[in-house]
């Protein structure tokens, strides 16, 4: 394996004292060292930074804690960690799940053997606040299925990204070249969903179906599976204000890659706009039957439902819902 390859970790935290020395050891044991450690603490009122600086200072690894002086979330928090990365691979990593031994030197591995490759992400394993198997993975929970995974591994990750989200940044890495392409995130974004589409634009991203973090279930997280999969739940239509949020969110993508056209593959953005189009109508269907039959054979038709929503059902779902 090539070891030249500069490893950073961006670590966000925010009162994370229960949890957050379990995982610094995770990563500080792994088989492959990490080179750098960037913490950046959101405005923690519990003791989280006190037990990162004692856990780091011992270690032989360059880190660097940032306390903010004011409350920036979850995206933003993460887009400062990352702009303070100086790594050639750049790991997300959340406060309180447990990294498997073998995790960096598995996605290095991937990495070396694929150059092509801008980000990758794994599968993990569920467990409750006490480390307990929950019975459960990351992928099955949120429904990514098998033809998402094959079709992401032919180059096909836009058209699943744009149909589904199936990237949680805590089990990512992605190569720190593209930084310039992801960052400012967008306050509108979940940083992981933004990252893993922006990426995609301009490389191959590949998924790892190891089981390579414990992914850590409990009442105060911020992001979970079942918030994931109340995203996804959005992704595929469920009420207005989140489909006016979705269109938003593809807006902005559409905004910041448009910008870079000398780099972007037009059929990308031809596709956003088709997928805004596409959200708009279900946004705005009307509630005389006849003209609301008309619009969803349209959308039949043209098999946007079935590239951007979840075919039949959403089908169903706009034939007999008036919401």
């Amino acid at each position: 394996m090539n070891n030249s390859q500069y490893v950073s970790v961006a670590l966000c935290t925010y009162n994370g004292s229960k949890y957050i020395e379990e995982q610094i050891k995770s990563i500080l044991n792994q088989t492959r060292p990490v080179d750098e450690i960037i913490i950046c603490d959101d405005g923690s009122k519990d003791t989280t930074v006190n037990i990162a600086s004692r856990m780091l200072s011992n270690s032989k690894c360059d880190k660097v804690i940032e306390i903010n002086e004011k409350n920036f979330g979850t995206s933003k928090n993460f887009e400062k960690a990352i702009s303070l990365c100086n790594g050639d691979i750049i790991f997300l990593c959340d406060q309180d799940d447990i990294w498997m031994p073998l995790k960096v030197e598995r996605v290095l591995k991937v990495f070396e053997n694929k150059p092509q490759v801008g980000l990758i992400f794994s599968d993990a394993e569920l467990v409750d606040s006490s480390l307990h198997n929950l019975g459960a993975t990351l992928w099955r929970t949120v429904g990514v299925s098998k033809r998402f995974i094959r079709l992401i591994d032919t180059g096909h990750a836009v058209d699943v990204l744009l149909h589904h989200t199936v990237v949680t940044g805590a089990t990512c890495a992605f190569r720190s070249k593209y930084t310039s392409k992801i960052l400012p995130i967008p306050c509108e974004w979940v940083h992981d969903s933004w990252i893993a589409f922006i990426i995609s634009a301009y490389a191959s991203i590949t998924a790892i179906p190891e089981k390579l973090i414990l992914y850590r279930q409990h009442s105060s997280q911020q992001i979970g599976a079942k918030l994931k999969q109340e995203s996804i739940e959005i992704m595929t239509g469920s009420k207005k204000r989140d489909y006016l949020r979705l269109i938003n969110e593809l807006r902005l993508a559409y905004k910041r890659l448009s910008d870079d056209k000398q780099e972007i593959d037009e059929k990308l953005l031809w596709l956003i706009a088709e997928k805004i189009e596409h959200v708009k109508k279900r946004t705005d269907m009307p509630r005389g039957w006849a003209a609301r039959t008309k619009i969803i054979a349209e959308e039949t038709i043209t098999g946007r439902y079935c590239k951007f929503s979840s075919g039949i059902f959403s089908i169903l779902k706009d034939l007999f819902s008036h919401s």
